[in-house]
C-alpha cells in the first residue's frame, strides 16, 4: 500500500518533470525553425527578378517633318500668308507668315504650330464627312369616304340578344 501511495504521490511530479524537458526540447527545435524559416525568408527577397521598364515617353509633343512643315507653309501661301519658298525648313518668315494668320482668325498668335491653327488652315485630323443617310420618302395617308352603296364597317362590337 505504501508502494501504491509512494507511486501516486510521486507520479504527477515524474510525469511534470518529463513535460518540463520535453517543452524544452520543443522550444528549442521550434526556435531553429524559426530562424531556419527566418533565413529562407530573406533569401527570397533577395530573388526578386527586375522588370522590364518601359522607355520614358517624351515630355512634350515631338517636332513637325520637314513634309509637315512644306503642308503647313503651303497652306499659309494659298491663303496670302506666305510669300518665300515652300522649302519645308521652318523660319522666321514662316513664324511671321504663322503669327499674321493667327491674328487675322482670332487665335493666340505665338507663330507657334497648333492644334488650333491647324485645322483653321485646314489641315487638322483627317476625318470621313458625315454621309446623309437615305431615307424612303412619306406619303401622307388620305382617309376615304365610303362610295354610297357599300356598307360601313363598324370597329365597335355589337353584341346580340337572342
Amino acid at each position: 500500500m505504501k508502494s501504491v501511495f509512494a507511486a501516486l504521490l510521486l507520479g504527477p511530479l515524474l510525469f511534470a518533470a518529463t513535460a518540463t524537458k520535453s517543452k524544452s526540447t520543443s522550444r528549442s527545435s521550434s526556435s531553429k525553425a524559426k530562424t531556419a524559416s527566418h533565413s529562407t525568408n530573406s533569401s527570397k527577397k533577395t530573388r526578386h527578378t527586375a522588370r522590364k521598364r518601359r522607355p520614358a515617353r517624351p515630355a512634350r509633343q515631338m517636332q513637325p517633318t520637314a513634309d509637315r512643315y512644306k503642308d503647313i507653309q503651303q497652306a499659309l501661301a494659298d491663303k496670302g500668308y506666305f510669300k518665300g519658298d515652300v522649302t519645308g525648313k521652318w523660319g522666321p518668315d514662316s513664324s511671321d507668315a504663322l503669327q499674321r494668320f493667327q491674328t487675322d482668325n482670332k487665335l493666340p498668335n505665338d507663330g507657334k504650330v497648333n492644334s488650333l491653327s491647324l485645322i483653321q488652315l485646314g489641315l487638322g485630323p483627317k476625318r470621313d464627312p458625315i454621309k446623309p443617310v437615305a431615307t424612303p420618302p412619306v406619303t401622307p395617308v388620305v382617309p376615304t369616304s365610303p362610295s354610297p352603296g357599300t356598307p360601313s364597317v363598324s370597329t365597335s362590337p355589337t353584341l346580340t340578344q337572342p
